[in-house]
């Protein structure tokens, strides 16, 4: 549902989608240009699991993987707030599988702001940054904003963000335990 909804929102010129209180299960959104999500501090989001989840890696928000994204936003509702408080919250239960937040790809002009995670030593960073399918090295996240982002239980080889591929990435307010705050190094290829 919440990605019919960002497709018809940005085939009209985009907007705002606003996730209220409550616990949500979700996987492979996949944001579109134009569209900021903006998330409530009551908000609880757990991936949700399929068969493949288990074997593959899985991301809950999809942002630039497959398609060209831009202005696109995904924060909590008092985006510029500091106040961990006024963050959502995102929690990994334990099991078998790799996890991340965000996958960001081809996109320009994003931010990821206001968000609390609770990770059970999975493996991949919370919110990675990579090439887009197409494999295009010129088709990279490009003047993005990540910030105010709380990780705990993070698994040693991993940690909040992985910078494999971007440019002009403003990082500021980013928190991690249990393994590296923040990673900028290749491996795409």
């Amino acid at each position: 549902a919440l990605n019919l909804k960002i497709a018809s929102l940005s085939k009209t010129g985009g907007g705002i989608i606003h996730i209220r209180k409550g616990k949500y299960y979700l996987i492979n959104v996949q944001l579109h240009s134009n569209i900021q999500i903006k998330i409530d501090k009551e908000v609880l989001i757990l991936p949700y699991f399929d068969k493949s989840a288990k074997k593959l890696g899985t991301t809950i928000f999809e942002v630039g993987k497959e398609f060209p994204v831009e202005n696109v936003a995904i924060t909590n509702s008092d985006e510029d707030n500091e106040n961990q408080a006024t963050w959502f919250s995102v929690n990994f239960p334990k099991g078998d599988y790799r996890m991340k937040v965000i996958t960001a790809c081809n996109v320009h002009n994003f931010k990821f702001s206001g968000f609390k995670i609770t990770d059970s030593y999975t493996p991949f960073s919370a919110i990675a940054l990579n090439l887009p399918d197409s494999n295009n090295r010129n088709d990279v996240a490009f003047q993005g904003i990540i910030k105010n982002v709380f990780l705990t239980n993070s698994h040693v080889g991993y940690g909040v963000i992985q910078i494999q591929a971007g440019k002009s990435i403003l990082c500021k307010n980013l928190e991690g335990t249990g393994g590296v705050t923040m990673r900028v190094e290749t491996g795409s290829g």
